[in-house]
């Protein structure tokens, strides 16, 4: 059993220095060294450490060189990858990986802790043991994130269906899985996204700068909804729509919708299909990044998605 283990940084690979907490070289190896203290070396890990960041630091470099190790490595003799990650943009890198190689007969586990591991209180180690057995038990192929709330039983949650962690707690959790039968493959982000997010809130302010602006996505109340009396919105969505800038909103269900929503439409707002936010906003710098054309790419399922 041959795992590629590559090492990222975060704080699974991270140590506490006077009240911080610091990513560490040598703390990066730690739940390679537990697994196999406690298992007896029935694995080979092979290990990669492209850089040593916190997630929060994550930018193209580090998204692009990650998509570049994962889709030169799918095709190897390896029986599954694991990569380290902090949890910052956790979610962002599993759906970057998911586009790449989203349909692959490998499985690609990213872990993550929401402690370092020489806090008692850390999942560090329970993730990655679970990862390695997703792996030697052959439960799956395709992108996942491998994570236990509150230490109990991991989750195994589909790359493309991850949504971003809740204000009050760093549990992680995911829309229900669906088949991933294509990828884009390999491909380089710009170093810029050139998408703006609006997240919805009463009384917001719309005088952005729309330059260099080539997509907006709106995260809407949890209902789906936004504002759609302002004034001050509907000039700013049209002032987009003019310059050929779409809007799309984002997390709107199917079913019983509240009359607000049926004005999207005329108002110049495209409502993407029920997805995660991190993928629609990966979606974007992805389609940004690439020659495409934009809105066909946008709203068709590319990677399971949608």
């Amino acid at each position: 059993m041959k795992i590629l283990t590559i090492l990222t940084g975060g704080t699974i690979g991270s140590v506490i220095r006077d009240g911080y907490i610091y990513t560490d070289d040598n703390a990066k190896k730690i739940v390679i060294n537990n697994y196999l203290k406690e298992y007896n070396n029935d694995v080979e890990f092979q290990i990669v450490e492209p850089f040593t960041v916190h997630s929060e630091y994550l930018s193209h470099r580090e998204i692009n060189t990650l998509v570049d190790i994962v889709c030169d490595s799918v095709t190897k003799d390896y029986d599954g990858i694991i990569v380290t990650h902090g949890t910052d943009s956790l979610q962002f890198t599993a759906s970057a990986l998911s586009f790449a190689v989203g349909n692959c007969n490998m499985p690609v586990l990213l872990v993550s802790a929401q402690y370092p591991m020489a806090d008692f209180r850390s999942n560090g180690q329970i993730n990655f043991n679970g990862a390695v057995d997703f792996i030697k038990n052959k439960k799956g192929a395709g992108v996942y994130v491998a994570y236990s709330n509150d230490n109990e039983k991991v989750g195994f949650h589909q790359g493309n269906r991850v949504i971003m962690f809740n204000e009050a707690d760093d549990k992680v959790y995911s829309l229900p899985p669906v088949s991933v039968n294509s990828a884009i493959g390999k491909y380089q982000l710009k170093e810029n996204s050139e998408t703006l997010v609006i997240t919805v809130s009463p009384g917001a302010v719309y005088n952005y700068d729309l330059d260099g602006i080539k997509a907006i996505i709106l995260r809407p109340y949890h209902s789906g909804t936004v504002n759609i009396k302002s004034h001050e919105f509907l000039t700013f969505v049209s002032k987009a729509k003019q310059r050929n800038i779409p809007v799309y909103l984002v997390n709107l269900q199917k079913g019983i919708n509240y009359e607000s929503v049926k004005r999207y439409a005329n108002s110049g707002i495209d409502v993407l299909p029920f997805c995660s936010f991190p993928s629609i906003y990966m979606k974007a710098w992805i389609g940004n990044s690439m020659e495409c054309d934009f809105d066909e790419f946008m709203k068709t399922s590319i990677a399971g998605e949608f």
